[in-house]
């Protein structure tokens, strides 16, 4: 794969963003009736993908993370959520929002807020679940009761620990539209 690509394999439309070697690339995979659909893509950079598909009753707006880790220098993090709450700025206030991806930051248990529901996993983390109330966004993979392993996203090496690193944010108004599969 290139830096942007945009390709369909067998019945699945593949929009790819990111570096050659496999580091910090975000992708969206949709099935035919979705990828169909795409209205525009933009690759905003490595680590952050905006689509636009078309749906009813109102168009959707997908914004792919792959967040900075927790390594990182203070500054760059702070950028990096500056990136994301101009990027919900320009986006049709309508469209039903969705941004999902690695966030390198947890959420614990707690539903002490719109912004998160009760069956979080790990230790909270204060910049992720502020930027959710903030914006107005809830993690939708916190508010259903699911066994236990399905919630973490991320085993350490060796199986030492287990972590919920990926959310998948739909604005507060859309949260009926979620569903438990």
């Amino acid at each position: 794969m290139g830096d942007n690509d945009d390709f369909w394999s067998d019945d699945f439309r593949i929009i790819h963003n990111g570096g050659k070697q496999g580091k910090n690339e975000v992708s969206l995979l949709s099935n035919k009736n979705y990828g169909t659909r795409v209205e525009n893509s933009y690759h905003v950079n490595n680590r952050i993908l905006i689509v636009r598909i078309k749906t009813a009753p109102v168009n959707s707006t997908i914004i792919q993370v792959y967040f900075l880790t927790s390594n990182s220098d203070e500054e760059e993090i702070e950028q990096m959520y500056n990136i994301l709450e101009e990027l919900i700025e320009r986006i049709h206030h309508k469209d039903n929002l969705i941004i999902m991806g690695d966030f390198i930051a947890m959420v614990e248990n707690l539903n002490d807020s719109d912004a998160v529901g009760k069956y979080g996993l790990g230790t909270r983390d204060d910049r992720g679940v502020n930027f959710c109330k903030q914006n107005s966004f809830v993690t939708t993979n916190t508010i259903f009761e699911v066994p236990l392993r399905r919630c973490y996203t991320w085993t350490a090496p060796g199986d030492t620990a287990r972590y919920q690193l990926d959310y998948i944010l739909v604005k507060s108004r859309s949260k009926n539209q979620v569903k438990k599969s």
